[in-house]
C-alpha cells in the first residue's frame, strides 16, 4: 500500500503471502497521527534531509514514539512512502519479501511483478537473488521513494538480514530506506556514514526536551501542573514519552502531595530502569481502571490487531466500539493501523505488560478467550489467525476439523510449508482421529523431503483405515497413492500396482488425487521404460492439472513428458513441450523459474542431440543461471553437465573443467539424491570426447588440403578460434547466422573434420591461422 501525505493509494488487487494465506492490509499501513498529539516538526525537518542518503535509522528502546514519529513525517512530508509493520512471522524471506513488493506495487503495478510468481513456489526463495532483480526494477523509477521497515529488531534471520543490506546497498538514488528498531542494526555503518549515506536518530534525538515535556503534559494529557512539576517529572523520566505518558496517565487520578519533600519521595518512584518503571506506572494506571475497562484490556490484549466486531466476540462487551473509543481519546496507549480508525493495535510495550498479567489468570480463562478469537477469525475466513487462537487455545480437534476442511485447496496451491507446520503442532492423538490429515501429514513429508518422518505417518494412517475400514474406505485410494508416491521416490516398481490401483478406486471429485495418480503413472512407465504409456499418462496429467490449478505437478509432467519423447528420439515433439512450457510462464500461469529451468534444460538438451551448440549453450547457461536463483542445486548439476558437453563440442577444455568442478560442487550440496556418480560419470564421457576430438585433428594434421580454403572461410576460422559464436561471426563479417552455418559446414568438409574444435586445430595444423 502507498502513502503519499494524507492520501492512500492501494493496489487493484492485495495479493497473498506466499503459502496463499491473504495478506494482513494493515500491515502496509502507517499509524495514524493522534489529532491532537505532540508535533515534533523539528524531527520532522530532519528526517526529510536524511532522505538524501540511502538509509535512515530510528534506534531507541520500547516507548520512545519511533512509530509515532514516521507518522507525523509522512502525513507532514510530501514523499511517497511504502509502509511494512514487521512482526515475527515476517522472518520468513518468502512472506517479507511479499509483502515488501506488493506494498511497492501500491506505488507502481508492475515492481517485482514476476518475483511474486517466483515467491510462490514451494521452495524457499533465495532472497539475495530476489532483492537484486529487485533492485533492477526500482531502478526504472522515474520518482524518488522512502521503504519505511517499523519494529525492525523482529528480523533475526541472517540470510534474510544480508538480502536486506544488499538491496539498500545496490538500491538506485530515488529508493531510500527508513527502519526503525529496538536494537542496533546488524549492518555496516562506517561507510555509508562516511559518505553521508546514512542518517541516525537514537535515543538523544527522540526523547523529549523539557519544553516539548511541558507541552506533553499540559496539552496533550491537560495536566494543570506547575513549572517544577514538570521539570521534575522529565528529570526523572529523562524525556522517555512512554514513562511521561503513564506518569501523566497516573497522575490524572491520583492524589499528588503538596509538600516539595513528599513529591521528591513520590518522583523517586518512577526513577530505575525503563523497563521497571513502565511495569510500576503500568500497573498504576491499570489499577486505576474500572473493572469493565481492567477486563477489556486484558481480555483483548490476546489480539495482535483488533476492530470492534473482534473485540465484541472476545470479551463479550457490547461495549467495545465506546470503549475502544474512550481509550482513544484518553491516549491510552492505542494505536490507529488505518485511515477510517476501524482497526487498532495496543502499544508494543503496553500489550507486553498487559499480556504478563494476563499469565496470572487461570488458564482456562485464557483459553477460552483464544478459543473466542479463533471462531471468530474462522466465521470471518481468516484461517490463519484462527488456526493460531485454536491451537493457544487447545481445541485441537477443532484446528483438525479446519484444517481438514481447507488441505486440498492448500495443497493445489502449494502452501506445503504452512500445511506442515500446522500439522507439526497437532497431539499424535489427535491425528489418530483424523486419518485424512494423517495422509496429508505422509504427503507433506515427501514433499519436503523427509521420507523416514512419511513413512512414520503412512504407517499410522494405514492402521487407522484397517480398524475401521467401512468407515474409512473413501480414503483408500487417496492412501494407494501416497504409498505409490513414497515407493517412486524410492525408485521401486511396486509403485507402478499401486498408482493402477489408486486410479481404479479414487471417486472423479477427488481431482487433486487424480492428477498426482496421472502424473505418478507416467512416471513409473517412463522408469519402466515403457515410453508410449507414459507419454499417454503424462499428457493427460498435464492438463488434468492445469484444470484444476496445480500448476506444481502440471510442471512436473510438462519435464517428465518432454523427457519421454526425447527418449522416443522425437526431437521436434519433445521441443514443443518445453516451448509450451516457457509459455505457460510467460503467461504467468506457472512459477517463472522453476518451470523455465526445466524447460531451458529440456531445450538445451535438444540442441545438443541436434548438434545446433550455440541455442544448445544460450539454454544451458540460462538454466544455470535460474537454477542457482531458486537455490535448485539438482537443475544446476544437470545444466553444468549440459554445458560441459557443449563446451567439449566446442573444443574449450579449460572451460569443461570448470563447468565439471562447478558440477562437483553442486552435487554434494545438501537437500538433493546424490549425484556424484552421475557426475563421475558424464565427466569421464567428456573428457574422452574432448581427447577424441584433439586425436582426430593430429591424425589430420600435416595432410594438404583437397580444396584450398577461401579469403571468407579462413577469416571465419580465425573468428572461431576466438571463441566466437555464431551470431558473434555473423556480426563481425555482416552476414546472416544462415550464411555463418553454410561457410562452417563448407569449412569442416574441406578440413575433414566434424566439428569447430578439430576445425580450429587442424587449421592451426596446415598453418592457416594463428
Amino acid at each position: 500500500m502507498f502513502f503519499c501525505g494524507s492520501i492512500i493509494f492501494a493496489p487493484a488487487a492485495m495479493t497473498t503471502h506466499p503459502d496463499h494465506l491473504p495478506l494482513i492490509k494493515t500491515k502496509l499501513m502507517p499509524p495514524r497521527p493522534r489529532a491532537k498529539g505532540l508535533s515534533r516538526l523539528d524531527l520532522v525537518h530532519k528526517l526529510n534531509a536524511g532522505v538524501q542518503g540511502k538509509l535512515t535509522t530510528l534506534t531507541a528502546p520500547a516507548g520512545f514514539g519511533k512509530s509515532s514519529l514516521l507518522a507525523e513525517w509522512i502525513q507532514e512530508s510530501a514523499w511517497p512512502v511504502c509502509w511494512l509493520s514487521l512482526d515475527e512471522h515476517d522472518n520468513s524471506a518468502g512472506i517479507f519479501l511479499n509483502y515488501l513488493i506488493s506494498g511497492l506495487q501500491g506505488y507502481k503495478e508492475n515492481i517485482g511483478a514476476s518475483l511474486l510468481e517466483t515467491l510462490d513456489a514451494p521452495e524457499p526463495p533465495n532472497p539475495q537473488m530476489i532483492v537484486r532483480l529487485l533492485v533492477n526494477d526500482l531502478a526504472e523509477l522515474q520518482e524518488d521513494i522512502v521503504v519505511v521497515l517499523d519494529d525492525f529488531h523482529l528480523i533475526d534471520n541472517p540470510v534474510l538480514l544480508d538480502a536486506i543490506d544488499f538491496l539498500i546497498e545496490h538500491a538506485p538514488p530515488q529508493a531510500h530506506f527508513c527502519i526503525s528498531s529496538r536494537a542496533q542494526l546488524p549492518f555496516e555503518s562506517a561507510k555509508r556514514r562516511a559518505n553521508n549515506q546514512l542518517a541516525e536518530f537514537g535515543v538523544q534525538h527522540l526523547r523529549f526536551s523539557e519544553q516539548e515535556c511541558e507541552h506533553f503534559l499540559r496539552d496533550t494529557m491537560r495536566l494543570d501542573l506547575g513549572q517544577a512539576e514538570v521539570q521534575r517529572l522529565y528529570e526523572q523520566t529523562e524525556g522517555w514519552p512512554a514513562g511521561l505518558q503513564l506518569a501523566a496517565l497516573a497522575r490524572q487520578t491520583e492524589t499528588v502531595p503538596s509538600n516539595l519533600s513528599e513529591q521528591d519521595e513520590y518522583l523517586e518512584a518512577y526513577s530505575g530502569e525503563q523497563s521497571h518503571i513502565f511495569e510500576y506506572l503500568a500497573a498504576e494506571v491499570l489499577e486505576q481502571e474500572p473493572v469493565e475497562i481492567q477486563d477489556f484490556l486484558l481480555a483483548s490484549s490476546i489480539l495482535d490487531q483488533f476492530n470492534v466486531a473482534l473485540c465484541e466476540a472476545v470479551t463479550e462487551n457490547q461495549r467495545a466500539g465506546e470503549i475502544i473509543s474512550e481509550l482513544s481519546q484518553r491516549n491510552l496507549f492505542l494505536v490507529a493501523l488505518d485511515q477510517e480508525g476501524h482497526w487498532f493495535r495496543y502499544h508494543h510495550l503496553f500489550r507486553d505488560f498487559l499480556l504478563e498479567q494476563l499469565e496470572a489468570h487461570p488458564p482456562e480463562q485464557n483459553a477460552t478467550l483464544h478459543a473466542r478469537a479463533s471462531r471468530w477469525y474462522f466465521e470471518n475466513g481468516s484461517l490463519e489467525q484462527g488456526i493460531e487462537h485454536g491451537l493457544a487455545a487447545g481445541n485441537f480437534d477443532g484446528v483438525a476439523t479446519e484444517i481438514q476442511k481447507h488441505a486440498d485447496t492448500m495443497w493445489t496451491f502449494q502452501e506445503t510449508v504452512t500445511l506442515r507446520h500446522w500439522l507439526d503442532q497437532l497431539p499424535e492423538e489427535t491425528l489418530g482421529d483424523y486419518p485424512h490429515l494423517q495422509l496429508f501429514d505422509a504427503w507433506t513429508s515427501i514433499m519436503t523431503g523427509k521420507l523416514p518422518e512419511a513413512v512414520q505417518a503412512l504407517t499410522k494412517a494405514e492402521a487407522t483405515i484397517q480398524v475401521d475400514p467401512k468407515r474409512w474406505g473413501d480414503l483408500i485410494g487417496v492412501l494407494s497413492t501416497v504409498r505409490a508416491t513414497l515407493l517412486i521416490q524410492q525408485s521401486d516398481p511396486q509403485a507402478l500396482k499401486l498408482y493402477q490401483h489408486a486410479y481404479d478406486t479414487l471417486p472423479n471429485e477427488a481431482e487433486n488425487w487424480l492428477g498426482a495418480v496421472h502424473l505418478g503413472l507416467g512416471m513409473a512407465l517412463s522408469f519402466g521404460k515403457q515410453t508410449a504409456g507414459a507419454i499417454q499418462w503424462l499428457a493427460s496429467g498435464v492438463e488434468l492439472n492445469l484444470q484444476i490449478g496445480n500448476m506444481w505437478a502440471a510442471m512436473y509432467a510438462l519435464f517428465f513428458l518432454g523427457q519421454a519423447h526425447l527418449a522416443q528420439g522425437d526431437l521436434q515433439a519433445a521441443e514443443a513441450i518445453y516451448r509450451r512450457g516457457l509459455q505457460l510462464t510467460s503467461q504467468g500461469r506457472a512459477q517463472p523459474s522453476l518451470l523455465s529451468v526445466w524447460a531451458h534444460l529440456g531445450l538445451a538438451e535438444v540442441a545438443t542431440l541436434r548438434q545446433d551448440f550455440e541455442q544448445a549453450s544460450e539454454h544451458a547457461i540460462t538454466a544455470i543461471r535460474l537454477g542457482k536463483q531458486r537455490d535448485s542445486h539438482e537443475n544446476v548439476v544437470r545444466g553444468s553437465l549440459l554445458l560441459a558437453q557443449v563446451e567439449a563440442a566446442n573444443g574449450r577444455r579449460e572451460a569443461v573443467e570448470e563447468l565439471m568442478e562447478q558440477a562437483e560442487e553442486y552435487a554434494q550440496r545438501p537437500g538433493i539424491p546424490d549425484m556424484r556418480p552421475l557426475v563421475q560419470h558424464k565427466k569421464a564421457e567428456i573428457i574422452s570426447q574432448i581427447n577424441a576430438n584433439e586425436q582426430q585433428a593430429d591424425s589430420n594434421s600435416g595432410q594438404a588440403l583437397i580444396e584450398p580454403l577461401s579469403e571468407t572461410e579462413v577469416a571465419l576460422l580465425e573468428l572461431l578460434s576466438q571463441g566466437q559464436s555464431n551470431e558473434g561471426i555473423a556480426a563481425a563479417r555482416f552476414i546472416s547466422i544462415n550464411t555463418v552455418k553454410w561457410h562452417l559446414k563448407n569449412i569442416y568438409g574441406k578440413l575433414g573434420v566434424k566439428n569447430r574444435t578439430t576445425a580450429v586445430a587442424e587449421a592451426r595444423q596446415l598453418g592457416l591461422i594463428s
